[in-house]
Parts: structure tokens; sequence; C-alpha cells
């Protein structure tokens, strides 16, 4: 059963967000610090290509989250989340369609990357679908094909319009994190700001504060 504010501090990392020597260890020591759900996300320049090792990369993650109980999501690989028998997937715009994600991943957690009211509104007709992330809330380097940053102005109007619960991705930091107070999101998803953190703990209490 996954607990129902497993949204709030949600992790996304893989092996070219830091280092392969430490990817377990920075993993661990996030869910040991706080972190509500992690997404194993092992795409773009530096990420693993051997299908093998990825799938030993994620099944060790998968045990380090069953071990601390934080649901383990796949990024935009459905092979793999069936094979891992994931708790769930994240998909984007221009990923696996989302009509064959909701039929082959059944009962299971179901995220939907979104960018504006328009994608909102569409994704609201899948009622399968468990959250939708929505940004870049702000600029953004983790994707080299980032669309534009929303704002919080942005975020606020497409979270208005959501039949699900929406977290907020993009470019957020302990810095800005305060701007997200009253757009009425139900948690963060951050990739640097806990990856390259030195004090991961202090950093996950601060991303917590805006609530």
């Amino acid at each position: 059963m996954v607990k129902s504010n497993y949204l709030e501090t949600y992790f996304i990392c893989g092996t070219r967000d830091v280092d392969m020597d430490d990817f377990l260890l920075t993993l661990e020591t996030s869910l040991k610090n706080g972190v509500t759900c992690y997404q194993f996300r092992e795409k773009g320049p530096g990420s693993l290509t051997s299908p093998t090792y990825i799938y030993k990369t994620a099944q060790l993650a998968q045990r380090l989250c069953q071990q601390y109980d934080v649901p383990f999501i796949v990024n935009d690989d459905l092979e793999l989340a069936l094979k891992l028998n994931a708790d769930g997937i994240h998909v984007g715009q221009s990923d696996t369609a989302i009509k064959e994600v909701i039929q082959a991943f059944p009962n299971k957690i179901i995220g939907l990357s979104c960018h504006s009211v328009a994608e909102i509104k569409s994704a609201n007709e899948h009622p399968e679908i468990s959250y939708y992330g929505v940004g870049p809330v702000f600029s953004t380097t983790s994707k080299s094909d980032a669309e534009p940053p929303i704002y919080p102005d942005g975020l606020k109007e497409c979270v208005a319009q959501a039949s699900k619960p929406v977290v907020a991705i993009g470019g957020v930091q302990v810095d800005n994190v305060a701007q997200l107070k009253g757009t009425g999101v139900a948690g963060v998803s951050v990739i640097s700001a806990i990856a390259r953190a030195k004090d991961k703990q202090q950093v996950i209490k601060q991303l917590k504060s805006y609530q």
C-alpha cells in the first residue's frame, strides 16, 4: 500500500547524475533522510547503455527502496518496469503512449509529465493516471530538451485544472522552493538539489519547508 504523501519529496536520479560508484550510497543516504518517492531515470549522455547493467543497477536501487518502504518508479522504460514489477512508471508527453502504459501497467503508480493547462486537461481524460509531474517550474540544466519554465504562477494554474495530485519539477532548489507555497502542489521532484548536495539531510529538510 503506497502512502498518501509519497509525492512530498520525490527524488529522481541515475548514474549520469552521480558517479556510478556513489550512486547507491547517494540513494540510500537520501532514503534515510526523508525522500518519499524515488524514480530511476537512466537516460541521456553519460547514462548506462547495457540493458544488463541497467537492469542490475535498477534492481539494487529497487531493493533499497523496498528496505525503506519508498515507492520505486521507473522512468520511461515499460519493459524494465514490468520486468522488475516496479511500483510505478513515469512517462513524458513524447515517450511511450500513455494509453499503452495504462493498458500494460494496471493497478500501479502511473505518472505523466505535463507542461501546460492543455496537457493537464488531456491527461484528465485518463483516470488511471496517478499523478502529474508539472514543469519545468524554473530553469533547469538536468534536461537538455526541457520546455521553457512555467514559474509558480503557471504551476498554480495547472494545479487548479488537475484532477490528480501534482508534483512540481524542474529547477527546484532550496533557494526557490519557498516560491511554491500556495500553489497547491502535493510535492516537489528534484534531481541535482539532492544528488549534488553535501548535506542531504539538511537539503531534504529544506525542500519540505515550503509546505
